[in-house]
């Protein structure tokens, strides 16, 4: 989840790339159950909630480049939009989980995304 790279601090023994691991795993594991399993990546975080923000912007790259190489067109990359911390609307009161109107709008991201890869529609295939 992307509540586990917003950290201050991260060991420096442990791979910044680590939290992709555990969602491969999880991927692995599935797979064991489903023909086809897809993996929703957030965008590069440029924010955070008052970490720090450059460790979390780097724990987000290295994380959605390892899972991008490792399952390729398995890897489904939400639009930056779907993360402006600065936009309060997008956001419930906590400041962590989304508005509905959110969740519809990634929702829609995501269905746009898969029906490009089903269909080998070009013209969808790149918008996140």
């Amino acid at each position: 989840g992307s509540n586990d790279i917003d950290v201050a601090s991260w060991p420096e023994d442990k791979p910044l790339n680590s939290p992709a691991n555990d969602l491969l795993r999880l991927r692995d594991n599935l797979l064991n159950h489903y023909d086809h399993v897809f993996i929703v990546g957030l965008p590069e975080r440029d924010f955070c909630r008052g970490h720090n923000p450059e460790l979390v912007h780097r724990l987000s790259l290295r994380c959605n480049q390892r899972l991008n190489d490792v399952i390729k067109g398995y890897y489904i990359k939400l639009p930056h939009a779907a993360f402006n911390w600065t936009d309060g609307s997008r956001f419930t009161p906590d400041g962590v989980h989304h508005t509905n109107e959110m969740y519809d709008f990634i929702l829609h991201c995501v269905q746009l995304k898969l029906r490009a890869i089903m269909t080998g529609d070009d013209q969808y295939v790149r918008i996140v």
